[in-house]
């Protein structure tokens, strides 16, 4: 049993560095050297591209987030559904997995708003009519959400740290 605590330990830390490690490598690296280095069209095509790839990834990585965390609770002996549904006070470490539980709801919300309505439509209305000011608007509302969205998985990351060091 604890070999399947670990395991999951180990595949609950690669996810979360890949999916944090994703969203800023698109960020720092990616966007940059695209606005840099490459024409509208080709730039819109890497963008579109390296989203498209990275929401296929980033899916299958918050699915083995959810089900690794929740694996990783049980490992700890603290069962979610019994131990935060039952009356009583909540302690420090039921309060942090509440907090991680929220927020993973919200990095879910928001990151299906953005992979499947802002992204896209930013997408399709820049390679349609790139000086529509929508395009523009479009455009800052999903990088405000992938700000946001990077920002809340490193609040996760500091919530997952305080659960097992306290």
């Amino acid at each position: 049993m604890r070999t399947l605590y670990l395991l999951s330990v180990s595949l609950h830390i690669v996810a979360a560095c890949i999916w944090i490690g994703g969203m800023i490598f698109l960020a720092v690296v990616v966007l940059p050297t695209a606005r840099k280095l490459l024409d509208e069209r080709q730039r819109i095509a890497l963008i579109h591209e390296s989203g498209m790839r990275f929401r296929t990834l980033g899916w299958v990585v918050l699915t083995i987030l959810f089900a690794t965390g929740w694996l990783n609770l049980l490992g700890r002996g603290y069962d979610p559904w019994s131990q935060l549904l039952a009356a009583g006070r909540y302690d420090s470490f039921d309060w942090l997995v509440v907090c991680k539980f929220i927020g993973f709801a919200i990095i879910v919300g928001i990151s299906a708003v953005h992979d499947f309505r802002t992204g896209p439509e930013a997408t399709r209305l820049w390679l349609e009519s790139p000086d529509d000011p929508r395009v523009q608007n479009l455009r800052r509302a999903a990088s405000l959400v992938g700000r946001a969205n990077v920002l809340l998985a490193l609040a996760m990351l500091w919530f997952g740290v305080r659960l097992v060091r306290g």
